[in-house]
C-alpha cells in the first residue's frame, strides 16, 4: 500500500510534465492510452507496477510467461518520488527481485 501510495503521488507531476509540451504547443497530448492520468489506471494496463517485492517478481514472471521478454526496462525514479522512497526501492529491487531471474 505504502509503494502505491508513492507512485500515485510521484506519477501525477510526471504525467502532467509529460503532456505540458504538447498542451504548450497547442497539441493535444498523443499517447493519453499509453499514459492515463492516474497511476492506477497505468498500473490497470499493466505498464506500471508497485508493491513489494513479492509483487513486483509476480509480475515479472506473469509478464515474461506471457510475452517471453528477456529484457525489462525500469523507469523506478519518476515525478516527484522522494530520494529517499527511490533509493529504497531501488535497493530492495536489486536485493529481492533481480536474483530471481539471473
Amino acid at each position: 500500500d505504502q509503494a502505491r501510495e508513492i507512485a500515485r503521488a510521484a506519477y501525477r507531476p510526471w504525467r502532467k510534465s509529460m503532456a505540458f509540451l504538447w498542451e504548450w504547443a497547442g497539441q493535444a497530448f498523443p499517447i493519453p492510452f499509453a499514459f492515463p492520468d492516474e497511476f492506477d489506471d497505468l498500473q490497470n494496463l499493466g505498464s506500471g507496477i508497485a508493491g513489494s517485492p513479492a509483487t513486483g517478481r509476480r509480475w515479472i514472471e506473469e509478464t515474461q510467461a506471457a510475452s517471453g521478454i528477456t529484457c525489462l526496462i525500469c523507469d523506478m525514479v519518476f515525478g516527484s518520488m522522494p530520494h529517499e522512497a527511490a533509493s529504497k526501492s531501488v535497493a530492495l529491487f536489486a536485493k529481492e527481485v533481480m536474483p530471481a531471474f539471473r
